[in-house]
């Protein structure tokens, strides 16, 4: 309605419900640590390796990174980049339905770079068909869309031998915000990375981390 206010189209924004404007999912979610990231790769199945780094390295959602197909990939010498312009999502009317990604700030490329590119590379060697159409994470048949619920009992499986049963999938993408701010990213980079539209929403995906000492060292130094 503010869009429609700013267009032009209506003159005053009816909605006048205090915080309306603000989504809240009142759920805190704690990424993983850089040990618990490697033990999350070290446990689950081969085969899903790769869609745990490109969703912790490269901030993809779950539907972004079940869509993807060899053609949205391209291999060089220390990265791999990564075209993301399709998301699938499971409904209990159509099934499995591709479209675009959950904003417009979805469509986007991104690198990824040293041991995390070449455990892609491998990934795509071994467990990825040779079509550009081939879906790089499908189902057990090798055609369909991965579920979630097939995906999900290897992920609890493996979520509790790292020590963290309590993490969902999704916090994959917070430790993607949150790191990538912490090498140094603005939070208009970060917010193209992670394929955000608004700032409010990307600063949800940064977390404090485990950097105090430091940070305090360093401004000790100064």
């Amino acid at each position: 309605m503010n869009t429609a206010v700013e267009d032009g189209l209506i003159t005053a924004n009816p909605c006048r419900v205090k915080g309306g404007g603000s989504a809240s999912t009142r759920k805190t979610v704690l990424p993983p640590t850089d040990e618990e990231l490697a033990d999350i790769i070290n446990h689950i199945a081969p085969s899903y390796a790769a869609l745990v780094v490109l969703a912790a390295n490269g901030g993809l959602r779950f539907g972004e990174a079940t869509e993807l197909r060899r053609k949205d990939l391209t291999e060089h010498d220390a990265v791999v980049r990564v075209s993301v312009s399709r998301a699938v999502v499971h409904t209990q009317a159509q099934g499995f339905v591709v479209g675009r990604p959950k904003s417009e700030a979805g469509t986007r490329k991104i690198g990824i770079f040293g041991v995390d590119a070449q455990l892609v590379k491998d990934h795509l060697a071994i467990y990825t068909g040779r079509f550009g159409e081939s879906l790089l994470f499908p189902a057990s048949d090798g055609v369909r869309h991965l579920a979630q619920s097939s995906f999900f009992k290897e992920w609890n499986r493996t979520r509790a031998a790292a020590g963290r049963p309590d993490m969902p999938f999704h916090a994959l993408r917070h430790y993607a915000g949150t790191r990538y701010a912490q090498a140094g990213a603005t939070p208009r980079e970060t917010m193209a990375r992670l394929g955000h539209s608004s700032m409010n929403a990307a600063m949800r995906y940064q977390h404090a981390g485990n950097r105090d000492d430091d940070i305090a060292a360093r401004m000790a130094r100064r």
